[in-house]
């Protein structure tokens, strides 16, 4: 008690408060080496501080960046009132540019909105006046493998499908065509097709197996029903969903094809086709005017419909879902006089409740044959010299022996080195035993989740519950199921995965 001074000396279980010791600090303290030692710890400089802001009406940031006084502060409170107001500062600048895009991007997406409607000169008649060639095979006994002979126009004659529950098969039991037999048609639209036009890619051929005209002989009968009504509320038409493995040619080929024969159906019965790449592009060919009109924007696909149905046209609607998208579309077709039909994988997340929900039939398209795809290589290279083709051949067939017949990787080594990397890795990843149902079992489950086990699958047709078409799916290729087993074996037991 010696360091304090008398005149506000305190009783010794009494306290001085400390806005009064900050008021007058030598009033209580006389010692003065003491009082520096004080004055000099920081708490108490920041004490001083406050009391000092106080007295200067400081109670916010906005009051510090108006205080005049700010040089009666320690640096060290002004350090940190600045430092906060610079802060404050770079948080308003970085809202403010948030603000400004996405005011822009409300503004992209209402010029979206409004559709960006384009009209593709000489479009319609590329596609309407596709040329045709074709494919024939035939064994070669003196080689003993099947050879492929190039010819211009539609073949002499196209397969036999005969009916089988509900739906068509090939009918392979058929032999009156005498060799060579038809392997592959091809059209040719010198502006590509609508899937080469949105890729980007110059495709001009549009390659149709019997699978692909299997499809379009099941849309071909479904068009009967326009001719007909139901429950006084005018035609209807059936709708379609069309399933198989991504990458064999269900955008390329089918939809591509589909649209062909359908320009080419009876006018009056379709007036336009519609052909959608997910919700938001959709090319219209208007079979009355003979154009091609492209709109983009959110949900062109769904307000382009509607236009042309409240306009009192009839048409068909090819709905492709995007290969990186999961979502089935929403259901827009017109209620009369439109048919559509989707294109998807089983990836497509709900895809059954889709067809159950919709009243859809489903078609399933079965892989392309090692001959078909041997047509597609000789068409393609028919410029070259038999030495050339023959080579081609074993590199695309090799590649085939690993990835399955997937178009999309098997006619490009570098498409084919790609894949199969993404596919090792795939493989790599099989960890646990979850993982071993998916890649066993016929591995259906594989489609309905999230990992990556889908991707060494392919889709293959079986008749289903009171014969309408389903699906089952196996491994891609003999390679990839012996490394699957492989994998599965370092996890499960031979004996206890079958059970022993």
């Amino acid at each position: 008690r010696e360091h304090f001074g008398s005149r506000a000396a305190v009783e010794e279980e009494q306290n001085v408060e400390m806005w009064k010791f900050l008021w007058s600090p030598d009033a209580y303290i006389k010692d003065e080496q003491l009082l520096e030692e004080i004055s000099n710890l920081k708490d108490y400089q920041l004490l001083t501080d406050r009391r000092k802001l106080t007295d200067g009406n400081v109670m916010f940031l906005e009051n510090w960046r108006e205080f005049k006084d700010k040089a009666t502060v320690t640096p060290l409170a002004r350090k940190k009132f600045d430092d906060a107001l610079t802060q404050i500062r770079k948080e308003v600048a970085r809202w403010e540019a948030e603000e400004r895009a996405k005011q822009r991007a409300e503004e992209d997406a209402r010029q979206d909105t409004e559709e960006k409607t384009t009209k593709l000169e000489g479009f319609y008649e590329s596609v309407y006046g596709a040329k045709w060639g074709h494919v024939l095979g035939f064994y070669d006994n003196k080689i003993f493998e099947d050879r492929m002979e190039i010819h211009e126009g539609k073949p002499p004659q196209s397969w036999t499908y005969k009916t089988e529950g509900l739906t068509f098969e090939k009918d392979d039991g058929v032999e009156q065509f005498r060799p060579p037999r038809p392997r592959l048609m091809v059209l040719t639209s010198d502006k590509g097709w609508p899937y080469s036009w949105r890729e980007n890619k110059p495709i001009v051929d549009c390659y149709v197996n019997c699978e692909v005209e299997r499809a379009w002989r099941i849309v071909k009968d479904d068009l009967k029903g326009l001719s007909g009504t139901y429950g006084g509320y005018g035609p209807t038409l059936r709708q379609r969903i069309l399933i198989g493995t991504p990458g064999i040619g269900n955008s390329m080929n089918a939809g591509s094809y589909l649209l062909y024969q359908l320009l080419h159906s009876n006018a009056e019965k379709i007036q336009v086709v519609v052909h959608c790449f997910g919700e938001d592009e959709a090319y219209v060919f208007d079979k009355t005017t003979k154009t091609v009109t492209k709109y983009v924007g959110s949900e062109a696909s769904e307000s382009v419909v509607s236009s042309l149905s409240q306009r009192g046209m009839k048409g068909y609607i090819i709905y492709d879902v995007p290969t990186n998208g999961s979502q089935l579309p929403i259901s827009f077709s017109p209620s009369t006089g439109w048919g559509t039909i989707v294109l998807a994988s089983p990836k497509v997340r709900d895809i059954r409740e889709f067809v159950r929900q919709r009243i859809s039939r489903q078609i399933t398209m079965n892989c392309p044959e090692e001959m078909d795809v041997k047509a597609m290589c000789a068409w393609m290279k028919r410029d070259w010299t038999p030495q050339g083709q023959e080579k081609y051949w074993r590199m695309v067939s090799h590649q085939m022996l690993f990835l399955g017949p997937i178009l999309r990787y098997i006619f490009d080594a570098k498409d084919f080195s790609k894949r199969y990397n993404e596919l090792d890795r795939v493989l790599r990843s099989i960890k646990s035993r979850d993982d071993v149902v998916c890649v066993t079992y016929e591995a259906v489950t594989a489609w309905f989740t999230e990992n990556p086990f889908h991707k060494l699958m392919y889709v293959k047709r079986e008749k289903g519950r009171f014969g309408a078409e389903d699906f089952k799916t196996d491994l891609l290729s003999r390679h990839l199921a012996d490394r699957a087993a492989s994998s599965v074996l370092k996890i499960i037991p031979l004996k206890k995965l079958f059970g022993f």
